[in-house]
């Protein structure tokens, strides 16, 4: 609709949100069809994802597309599916090595490698990546090792910019993030409503430790447990 209009601002902001913004859902399974045809396409972008899962410190020294028998569910899960392309990790420690397909990794390493097929568009031109649980199935030194790749200008001399949600409060940590990069989501409690609220908004000092008091709940965000309704509710059933 957009491009039958002959206004300006309409097509850059079209154009912007079409060539610019990468978006990651938290599924971790449906890149698996992707990623083999990419890989063997092009030589820079397997290069990425196998240094980003070393720099990640997952033992992996190589990877390669392979022939895999698609896995069939339900009634049918002894029929043989057809084959299909998948990637093979090749894994290395002190005494041995072997090979192991993409659907049998944790869930760690399919995150990594999922973050690298959108890191590498992102990092390569001027983007904005949005994703929705950063932190989700990895450890928190990955978690920040993500964050400082759009930190680094030799990492990323486009200036792209990363938004993200996270529970990971190790993130709360001044030498990482700004003031003003670093906001709040919290509901009010007498409208339900979901508000934001940025860091900077509140009076800190360089030398505070955000992270203990997000935990104590001093920016408004932490909920309000209360297991006695846990609590009356098995007692109730055990008392029948």
């Amino acid at each position: 609709m957009f491009s039958q209009f002959k206004i300006t601002d309409f097509h850059d902001a079209y154009s912007f949100f079409l060539n610019h913004l990468i978006n990651i859902s938290p599924t971790v399974t449906r890149f698996d069809d992707v990623l083999p045809n990419r890989i063997t396409k092009d030589s820079h972008f397997k290069n990425f994802v196998l240094n980003l899962l070393k720099a990640a410190d997952f033992n992996i020294t190589d990877l390669n597309v392979g022939k895999s028998t698609v896995r069939l569910r339900g009634q049918k899960a002894n029929i043989i599916g057809p084959e299909k392309d998948a990637i093979f990790f090749t894994h290395k420690g002190n005494c041995s090595e072997g090979s192991i397909e993409f659907l049998d990794e944790s869930l760690g390493t399919k995150k990594i490698v999922i973050l690298a097929a959108h890191l590498y568009p992102a990092l390569s031109k001027p983007s904005v990546l949005v994703v929705d649980e950063l932190e989700s199935s990895l450890h928190p030194e990955l978690t920040k090792l993500i964050v400082r790749c759009f930190l680094d200008e030799t990492i990323n001399p486009y200036n792209s910019q990363l938004i993200f949600t996270s529970h990971e409060t190790s993130l709360l940590n001044l030498n990482l993030l700004r003031r003003d990069e670093i906001n709040f989501v919290y509901k009010d409690k007498d409208t339900c409503g979901t508000y934001v609220r940025s860091l900077k908004d509140f009076h800190v000092r360089k030398t505070d430790s955000i992270e203990k008091s997000y935990l104590a709940g001093r920016y408004l965000t932490s909920p309000d447990l209360q297991e006695h309704f846990i609590e009356e509710q098995l007692n109730a059933e055990r008392k029948i």
